[in-house]
């Protein structure tokens, strides 16, 4: 999976929490989940990802 390259990121920033979906040129995904920060919204979508 390391060596598939992301073809579609899609990210929902919600009020309580931040989710990441990632789908690679394989088929393959992950997602993700962090709270949401409303003081800092990149740090949320960087720990969700």
């Amino acid at each position: 999976m390391k060596d598939a390259r992301v073809q579609v990121m899609g990210i929902d920033a919600g009020g309580t929490m931040t989710d990441t979906f990632f789908v690679k040129e394989n088929g393959s995904f992950v997602v993700g989940k962090a709270q949401s920060n409303p003081e800092d919204e990149s740090l949320a979508i960087y720990n969700s990802s």
